[in-house]
């Protein structure tokens, strides 16, 4: 349930990328230090929640969105008509 709360909240920015094995939002890594505090942000939001159910919660979202920039790069020279091979 959490998650989806969370998914309804921040929609498609949050996301894992899987070249560096790390979970973003807005294209931003998000680090260590600030995921520990995320219950204290959902708090601040009124939403009551514990520290790790808030952790794992964010990281089965960023997870369930996992993209590779490499892969999201090379798909876009495919869909460039300018790029020619």
């Amino acid at each position: 349930e959490l998650s989806h709360m969370l998914a309804d909240h921040f929609g498609d920015r949050v996301r894992f990328n899987l070249v560096k094995s790390r979970p973003e939002l807005d294209g931003v890594e998000v680090k260590g230090d600030h995921l520990q505090h995320l219950y204290v942000v959902l708090g601040e939001l009124g939403w009551k929640v514990g520290k790790m159910a808030a952790l794992d919660a964010w990281m089965a979202l960023a997870h369930k969105r996992s993209y590779s920039p490499v892969v999201e790069y090379l798909d876009q020279l495919l869909s460039n008509e300018e790029v020619q091979p």
